[in-house]
């Protein structure tokens, strides 16, 4: 092979690797991104809970002596993501973009599920398993999505927020 060819096929393995490697490197720097986010929004969920930790559950209540679950949801969103989401859980349901996958949840994200023949509940996912809620037991606190919400799932929706700090 005489070197003007040995050049030619170097500077094409070396795009051709170029090409590849700037694909995963893009790829890496999404799923970076995506890790930073759920972290951010993962600490202002944190910070939200802590405020309104062990507040008694109220059908139909907005305030810190009883809140419903969809009120609750609707005051996190409002305080730590500047996004202005429907007051029940019915009306919720119907914003953003529903994610069909377990495995494609994200920090932020409602879960649905249906409680009885016409009651449905909300919670937003915290990642590893687990969820915050207003539940009509313990009120406002954090649950793993075990075998009973498993059994009561319904849906999970995705709705676009933008940050700021606060």
């Amino acid at each position: 092979m005489n070197l003007k060819k040995l050049v030619i096929l170097f500077f094409f393995v070396v795009n051709y690797l170029n090409v590849l490697y700037s694909k995963s490197f893009a790829e890496i720097e999404e799923k970076n991104i995506r890790i930073r986010q759920d972290f951010l929004k993962k600490k202002r969920i944190e910070k939200f809970y802590k405020n309104w930790k062990h507040t008694k559950y109220k059908w139909g209540g907005d305030t810190k002596s009883g809140i419903d679950c969809s009120a609750l949801m609707k005051k996190l969103y409002e305080e730590k993501f500047y996004k202005n989401i429907p007051r029940t859980t019915l009306t919720q349901v119907n914003e953003g973009e529903r994610i069909e996958e377990r495995k494609d949840w994200r920090v932020g994200d409602l879960i649905f599920f249906k409680t009885g023949k016409n009651t449905r509940h909300v919670g937003v996912y915290l990642g590893g398993n687990k969820f915050m809620h207003s539940g009509s037991s313990n009120g406002v606190t954090i649950s793993y999505f075990d075998d009973y919400w498993k059994s009561r799932y319904w849906q999970t929706r995705r709705i676009k927020t933008f940050s700021r700090k606060k």
